[in-house]
């Protein structure tokens, strides 16, 4: 029976998770590929909530955006120019205040920040260019949902206009098809990867998108006009709009009919500008993601460079090719 993987695109890099592992592949300056293994437990690990329908949603939310943001700004480690090294004088702040903790309080902070700037592109601003003066509830939740869409799909066309955004999206591209190659059971290899297709239904976008239209559905229960009001309420209701919408998101990686198909088809048509056509580099590096996402990179080493590992096999090979005589 095939794991589930999934994974999220890096800065030069590729970030994959099969059950309690996550394996990020980065390409370093240099051209080699650097490996790292961690097994990260994420908000209440063993609670219920976390085998709940409708309740587990919210909390592998919060996770990714969390581990999200942890693994992109390690990918951005590598590609510090000379002299960023250095602590600015908020790095020196931060430390004095917090100590040792300084870096897990700063990425909580930018977290926050992030939350934030979301909840205001995507509750409040569309709550305040509504014209609510319809008298149907619905229509102003429709409004609502359709300036949202509006503004998520602009963002996204912009952001693949940007140089190192695109790379970005290459590397997405990468994760999607190594993913595609593993689930079809065919061997993980350059040539197996690059034929597969690019666009997935279990991928963040389709997530997003069906959060977007899940809302629609949802907000149109609340019957508040005053801007500051309906946008606490929808703040209040969100969890309960990430909840449906990952289980409909699961429900569309289980199975493939015409209802899942219609249901992640607006998703797909997205996963055209969030992913792009990786090329050969790009590809191993998401195929040694995967490959120790799965425990089948032939090492229990947390730490490697690609090349190095690969060199040792080879080592080894040789040896005992010597001792049998072969």
């Amino acid at each position: 029976m095939k794991k589930t993987v999934g994974g999220q695109a890096l800065i030069e890099g590729v970030m994959m998770r099969c059950e309690n592992v996550k394996a990020i592949a980065v390409r370093r300056p240099d051209g080699e590929i650097f490996v790292t293994k961690t097994e990260p437990k994420g908000i209440l690990p063993d609670s219920f909530l976390r085998k709940t329908p409708f309740l587990r949603g919210p909390l592998v939310l919060i996770d990714s955006m969390i581990e999200g943001s942890k693994d992109l700004n390690y990918s951005a480690s590598f590609y510090l120019e000379d002299g960023q090294e250095e602590e600015t004088k908020f790095d020196i702040v931060m430390k004095k205040l917090f100590g040792k903790y300084a870096e897990k309080v700063l990425g909580v902070f930018m977290t926050i920040v992030s939350f934030a700037l979301t909840i205001g592109l995507f509750i409040v601003l569309p709550t305040l260019l509504a014209k609510n003066n319809v008298q149907k509830t619905g229509l102003v939740s429709l409004r609502e949902g359709l300036i949202k869409i509006t503004i998520f799909v602009l963002y996204l066309f912009v952001m693949s206009k940007l140089k190192d955004i695109h790379r970005v999206f290459q590397y997405h591209g990468a994760e999607h098809k190594s993913v595609y190659c593993y689930e079809q059971g065919k061997e993980l290899t350059v040539e197996n990867v690059r034929a597969m297709k690019r666009l997935h239904p279990r991928c963040g976008t389709n997530f997003i998108f069906l959060v977007l239209m899940v809302s629609i559905v949802v907000f149109s229960f609340i019957n508040i006009r005053t801007v500051w009001l309906r946008s606490i309420a929808k703040l209040l209701m969100f969890p309960l709009v990430s909840g449906i919408s990952y289980e409909l998101i699961r429900l569309a990686g289980k199975y493939e009919n015409t209802f899942t198909g219609l249901m992640v088809y607006p998703g797909m048509l997205l996963q055209k500008i969030t992913t792009q056509e990786p090329d050969d580099s790009q590809i191993e590096v998401g195929i040694a993601s995967i490959k120790a996402a799965l425990g089948i990179d032939g090492t229990d080493k947390k730490e490697y460079v690609l090349s190095e590992l690969n060199k040792s096999s080879a080592d080894v090979a040789t040896e005992e090719s010597n001792q049998t005589g072969a």
